[in-house]
């Protein structure tokens, strides 16, 4: 996923992301693990 909005970035110039990461049901530790995955991608 990193070298996909690597390429978002690089091709069309997006610099802004809306990422939703916790939804109806979903278990709070998968929501965190989600969340410091992202934080990892674009840190």
């Amino acid at each position: 996923m990193k070298e996909e909005v690597a390429r978002y970035r690089e091709q069309l110039g997006v610099d802004h992301f809306i990422m939703r990461v916790q939804w109806p049901g979903l278990q709070q530790d998968k929501v965190l693990a989600s969340i410091r995955r992202l934080g990892d991608i674009f840190a």
